[in-house]
């Protein structure tokens, strides 16, 4: 498997030279580089994983990821909606195809209602989105349904210290 750090940095020089424009905000690529560089070492990836993001955004964890695993699903609401900060699908599916990215697939659904088997993934991975959904609950029951046996979930949240 290749080195993830160097995969990273590769697929972030070429974002910020083929895609700058899909950054909400600047600095948003480094910042999720070195995140994504933290969580993989972490986890130990393995190539033939079968990978779920919930929560796409604009699809730049699935693409930091996608070396290093067989397959990501990678899923936000259809349509960009200012009261859950979602960008919509579109804006995922255009950056993954600006990196050259061929085992991410990008669908529309709901983090409370995944629309796969039980027991289908290595690994879930979602970020600053468990916040924005009404049923916190049932988003946990559903990521525990698809993980496989010994399967992974990475949640993350935002935080403020003070």
């Amino acid at each position: 498997m290749p080195d993830f750090t160097q995969t990273c940095q590769k697929i972030y020089r070429n974002a910020l030279l083929n895609a700058h424009e899909y950054q909400p905000w600047e600095g948003y690529y480094l910042v999720r580089t070195v995140e994504s560089e933290i969580i993989a070492h972490l986890l130990g990836l393995k190539n033939d994983y079968t990978m779920l993001e919930i929560g796409c955004g604009n699809g730049f964890y699935s693409a930091l990821f996608s070396p290093h695993v067989k397959k990501i699903y990678s899923g936000d609401l259809q349509a960009p909606d200012a009261s859950t900060l979602t960008m919509g699908i579109a804006k995922a599916k255009d950056l993954l195809k600006k990196l050259d990215v061929a085992n991410v697939t990008v669908a529309s659904f709901s983090g409370a209602e995944l629309p796969f088997r039980d027991e289908a993934f290595n690994l879930v991975f979602t970020a600053s989105t468990l916040e924005h959904i009404s049923d916190r609950e049932k988003a946990i029951r559903e990521i525990k349904r698809v993980l496989k046996p010994g399967g992974r979930a990475v949640i993350i949240v935002p935080n403020f210290i003070t």
